[in-house]
């Protein structure tokens, strides 16, 4: 398995075709593996959004023919159900014989509290993820080291002591997902621009106002760019509002649908999980 193809990735030509020439060699040395019945594979691990900078007339073929999608984000109904946590089931159950024994829901209903600041447990880990079991194993781990491994549940004021560190993390996170595509510079333009937000949603409008403000300069994004990098790393969504007999407000998450394009008729909202590093002022009820 060749991982961490990202470490270098800029949006530069060369790295792309050199990247492509190396799935190309991959998919080739595969094929004959098959051929001469050798029971062994190449995988690549590489992150979608930079697959889909590559421009190659048989990117397509590579993709479709020979690759597997992680998607952590299921068509289950309601949060408990995302292949996320039976993930981090796995793990806890095989930290000690204890925990093996149990079922994973009953594994979440001894060792997790009910409710976290005002939301269950599961959906206030899910939405402060990027749809990635690594965020949520960040997020207890953080509790374990601030509280010792051996604390027998993880209780709400856990996570909400450890808040601050976890959206530190979480942003680190995000910025080495736009680095390769901007510059630091940008990103760092881009951040600026939503910090001066305070509150977690916004109009097109509002950010028109605030991006005028900070007078970037000549040679910085322009706005739209700018709301565009954000919302394909999953910094910000668009909501497509509705009332509580149609089911409520709709977010929209390039993290959940990569096919997704940014909405400027539709409002704006910040990742939760970024609120603490960004000075957001949270709802009261969201403490």
């Amino acid at each position: 398995m060749y991982d961490e193809l990202d470490d270098k990735f800029d949006a530069t030509l060369e790295y792309k075709n050199a990247m492509i020439s190396f799935l190309n060699a991959v998919m080739s040395v595969n094929k004959s593996l098959i051929d001469n019945n050798i029971v062994a594979k190449i995988g690549a691990v590489i992150r979608h959004d930079i697959i889909n900078t590559f421009s190659s007339p048989n990117i397509n073929k590579i993709i479709e023919d020979n690759s597997v999608t992680l998607d952590w984000n299921s068509s289950a109904e309601r949060a408990s159900d995302s292949e996320i946590f039976e993930m981090l089931a796995f793990k806890i159950k095989n930290s000690s014989g204890f925990h093996n024994k149990l079922t994973s829901s009953n594994l979440f209903g001894d060792i997790f509290a009910e409710r976290i600041a005002g939301e269950h447990s599961s959906i206030y880990i899910l939405h402060r993820t990027l749809g990635r079991p690594r965020d949520a194993i960040r997020m207890l781990t953080y509790i374990q080291e601030e509280f010792g491994v051996n604390a027998e549940r993880f209780e709400a004021s856990m996570f909400t002591k450890i808040s601050k560190k976890y959206s530190s993390y979480l942003l680190r996170e995000i910025r080495s997902e736009l680095a390769g595509h901007i510059s630091d510079i940008e990103i760092d333009d881009c951040f600026s621009l939503i910090r001066t937000i305070k509150k977690r949603g916004f109009s097109q409008s509002v950010i028109e106002g605030k991006y005028a403000e900070l007078e970037f300069g000549e040679d910085a994004l322009p706005l739209n760019k700018m709301l565009s990098y954000l919302f394909k790393v999953g910094a910000i969504c668009n909501v497509l509002r509705r009332a509580k007999v149609e089911g409520g407000d709709v977010y929209l998450w390039s993290y959940i649908d990569e096919d997704l394009t940014i909405d400027p008729s539709l409002n704006y909202e910040i990742h939760c999980g970024l609120w603490d590093a960004l000075g957001i002022i949270k709802p009261r009820h969201r403490q």
